[in-house]
């Protein structure tokens, strides 16, 4: 999403340990791991700001830089810290191999980002709400919750999982998005395929949301060929990004 938000061929979300900087989600690079001394982002972490760098060549921190004086000669960076825990641990960094700059817009952009970056490092598999509700619940009452075909929840199970979600918002203060999820033509499916194939497109729908959002989102197949998407501790601004990180993964071909 970076990369293309950004236009750049690089992306890296970074964890600084004391000798090494470690790739835990990188686009464009095939490294796991580079030595903390030659890291562009062991410079970023050592202030909450955004370090922008729009020519490295002519930057006095990195201008006898091996990655800028040699291959793969980097002359963009921009990494902005994040944090867990109230220590700075890392970064989401933008790299380019031509110069470049950012607009005040789009640095608030990889801010944002790299606040949903931070959110990534605090979840758990479940939110805690939907661990509670289904350790709460009998085998029978689970499975009413569940649609057989998607195994997401149903509207029945979203509907009471919202209420608990919201009622930890209003608690905490913090933002939700709600996003419903309408699969185009899928009546031309059924009509030109069989129940069968449409009943297949659902389940890899279904798969494909879920793999696009948050470990802790709440998915649902809220009707006939409806989803709901339920995001907690989502500002606007993120819930617009992983809207459109839904519609890319499920429309996208495999």
């Amino acid at each position: 999403l970076a990369c293309r938000l950004f236009d750049v061929p690089i992306s890296l979300v970074t964890l600084i340990s004391r000798d090494k900087q470690w790739f835990k989600s990188a686009q464009g690079l095939g490294v796991p791991e580079t030595p903390r001394d030659v890291a562009f982002c062991a410079h970023a972490i050592n202030h909450d700001e955004l370090l922008l760098v729009e020519d490295a060549r002519v930057h006095p921190d990195f201008h006898d830089h091996p990655a800028v004086t040699d291959d793969p000669h980097v002359r963009f960076y921009a990494g902005q810290p994040i944090q867990y825990q109230g220590q700075l641990v890392g970064t989401l960094c933008l790299v380019d191999y031509v110069p470049g700059t950012l607009t005040e817009e789009q640095k608030d952009t990889l801010r944002s980002l790299a606040a949903w970056v931070e959110n990534e490092l605090r979840v758990e598999a479940l939110s805690a709400e939907q661990t509670q509700l289904l350790e709460e619940l009998d085998e029978a009452r689970r499975n009413a919750l569940i649609d057989p075909l998607t195994k997401a929840w149903n509207r029945q199970g979203m509907d009471v999982l919202m209420q608990r979600e919201l009622a930890v918002a209003q608690r905490s203060g913090s933002d939700v998005c709600v996003m419903l999820v309408d699969v185009d033509y899928y009546k031309q499916v059924n009509d030109r395929y069989g129940h069968v194939a449409g009943d297949e497109v659902l389940r890899e729908v279904a798969q494909r949301l879920r793999g696009a959002v948050r470990p802790q989102d709440v998915v649902a197949r809220y009707g006939g060929d409806e989803f709901l998407v339920f995001a907690a501790q989502c500002p606007a601004e993120m819930g617009q990004f992983l809207a459109r990180r839904l519609v890319e993964r499920v429309s996208v071909d495999r």
